[in-house]
């Protein structure tokens, strides 16, 4: 009762005869039909028909049947359920001549179902599906392929299949079923070593399993993760960098930080700072080499400079990762990887505001790969150490010229006294502190008197000296006319004060006259005088300090005491005695300590 319609294809013609039922079935207008399989394929639901072709060339070249269900697309828009069955006939050769066959309709979900199973038959990921004894129902190709297994067929047991080495695997898979419960699972295959995901779905009375290759995508995981934790070092090792050489004063400091910075967190093991002078490369600092090594380098720069100013000229780092790939770019010095021990170098333009200020290379004892990340990090490195040592060096240059300002302004040496013999020392507190305004002074007055004077600018730098040194010769001026010490302290402080509400320093004018052996002293914020008897007593003038210059008002308190012959009088400034670690009574009481042992 059910309508068949009859089809012949003609494989070597290409053509197709079908009977009117047949094109009633596929809803075809016998009036337009044109007799070729094309005409078959259109009306063929898109997803359903790459399945049927395969049917098709399966049965052609097995010369065996064909069967196959798919979907029709009807003309008002509709859809229909056709079976397909037929046989190839052969000619007299025995070679495939065309297939003949007939075709029914069947319901809609059958096609449905049957579409369903040829897209998890062809699909790319591996799919199966077992009973409640974990026997398989379903087992795709890529499934197939992976399990090694062609050809087992439904009904085998899944645990005949699984590698042995995969007994965690099956742990899993029977806890997800006994607790009906979706679950992911990622494994690697023994064998091939890939990693792959299951996921698997308990349904009632079945369990599927799909399995996808992830391999790839761990890997590009593997890789991106990678690349996320090496900028993240990248970054934390140029913030700790940058922080580090924030507190680099001096071209020294920049090259002690690189060094304790870059070397060791860098794998190095040898690093040069150069800087341009003149158009020529000059090393202003070098670890990881021989002395001599340096200087011989250094000569060898000045004939051939090309190694250090290649990548300012290109205004690009220059990577050099072997000693034969040097030798070949730099014939000419071919002999420097075997005199410096270095097989590798990363040689980077130390460029700032579009000026080339010198160059760093960064060394290696062994040949050396500079990975992308690498090469990105020192180009990060060179910035950061462009701008650094420029300030290093305006730095050094300011230094240099307040300390030679300081010793022009300084007593060149001391006056010879017939009453008092006098010292006098200068030294920094600190690399820091090494340039300011600190000064002192020995003054011969009339009747043998002595004025000695000690004072200090706050504040250090070139502008600090040069306020001393005015500070001096005002106060050698007053003194020459012989005021009394408030008298003379609240002129000097006239003067601070003219230099503007920024200026501040303390003082101490101690006036002796060796007749009466008394000493008359003003102080403005400056700490007091240390005086060692003749017995070996240590004591501090008594006597409260007036503020420092600048911000005094007079009058000035002055101090008297009388001293015994033979009696030592320590004159200091605060750096003596007071220290971001030492309070200054705790630095009062040491230096009491150290003068009455020397006494």
């Amino acid at each position: 009762g059910t309508p068949v319609g009859c089809w012949e294809w003609d494989l070597r013609a290409g053509t197709l005869a079908v009977d009117d039922q047949a094109l009633e079935i596929l809803g075809i207008d016998p009036a337009g039909f044109e007799a070729h399989p094309e005409r078959w394929m259109d009306v063929v639901h898109p997803d359903d028909r790459t399945p049927m072709l395969a049917r098709k060339d399966e049965a052609v070249h097995d010369r065996g049947l064909f069967g196959a269900e798919f979907r029709v697309l009807l003309p008002g828009g509709g859809q229909r359920g056709v079976r397909v069955v037929g046989h190839v006939v052969p000619d007299e050769h025995g070679e495939p001549a065309c297939l003949v066959g007939a075709l029914d309709r069947v319901p809609i979900t059958q096609v449905t179902i049957e579409s369903v199973r040829n897209v998890l038959r062809h699909m790319g990921h591996g799919f199966l599906a077992v009973d409640e004894n974990w026997r398989i129902t379903f087992l795709n190709a890529s499934a197939e392929r992976l399990l090694g297994t062609s050809g087992a067929g439904p009904g085998v047991s899944l645990w005949d299949l699984l590698p042995g080495e995969l007994s965690d695997l099956e742990q899993c898979l029977r806890h997800a079923r006994a607790e009906e419960m979706p679950a992911d699972i990622e494994v690697r295959w023994p064998g091939t070593g890939r990693w792959y995901r299951l996921c698997v779905a308990p349904e009632p009375g079945a369990f599927t399993i799909l399995i996808t290759d992830i391999h790839d995508r761990r890997k590009a995981e593997r890789e991106r993760h990678r690349a996320e934790r090496a900028a993240a070092a990248r970054t934390a090792r140029l913030g700790e960098l940058t922080l580090a050489l924030a507190d680099a004063l001096t071209v020294s400091d920049v090259v002690d930080t690189m060094a304790r910075h870059v070397l060791s967190p860098f794998g190095a093991s040898g690093m040069q700072i150069w800087v341009i002078e003149g158009g020529r490369p000059v090393v202003v600092g070098s670890v990881g080499y021989p002395d001599e090594f340096t200087e011989q380098l250094s000569e060898l720069y000045a004939q051939r400079s090309d190694i250090l100013l290649e990548p300012i000229r290109a205004r690009r780092p220059v990577f050099v990762e072997h000693a034969d790939e040097f030798a070949e770019q730099y014939p000419k010095m071919a002999t420097i990887p075997e005199r410096s021990g270095m097989r590798s170098w990363a040689f980077l333009p130390l460029v700032i505001s579009g000026r080339a200020i010198g160059s760093l290379a960064v060394s290696f004892s062994r040949p050396h790969h500079f990975t992308g990340e690498e090469r990105v990090m020192y180009d990060g490195l060179s910035d950061v150490l462009a701008q650094t040592l420029e300030r290093a060096r305006l730095y050094d240059l300011e230094r240099r010229r307040a300390r030679e300002l300081q010793r022009a302004l300084l007593p060149q040496a001391l006056p010879r006294l017939s009453a008092a013999t006098t010292a006098a020392r200068y030294l920094p507190a600190g690399q820091a502190l090494e340039v300011g305004g600190d000064w002192y002074d020995v003054i011969p007055l009339s009747a043998e008197r002595v004025a000695l004077v000690i004072g200090d600018v706050m504040g250090h730098g070139v502008s600090e000296a040069a306020t001393m040194g005015r500070l001096r010769t005002a106060l050698r001026t007053l003194a020459d006319l012989e005021l009394p010490p408030d008298e003379l302290m609240g002129h000097l402080n006239e003067l601070v004060h003219e230099f503007g509400d920024d200026f501040f320093a303390t003082c101490l004018f101690l006036l002796y006259d060796p007749v009466t052996r008394e000493c008359s002293i003003v102080r403005a914020g400056h700490p007091p005088p240390a005086i060692v008897s003749p017995d070996g007593t240590v004591r501090f003038a008594a006597g409260d300090s007036n503020p420092p210059l600048g911000a005094a008002s007079p009058p000035f308190d002055t101090t008297r005491l009388w001293l015994p012959e033979g009696s030592l009088i320590v004159l200091y400034t605060d750096g003596l005695v007071e220290s971001a670690t030492v309070e200054v009574d705790q630095g009062m009481e040491n230096l009491a300590r150290t003068l009455a042992a020397a006494g």
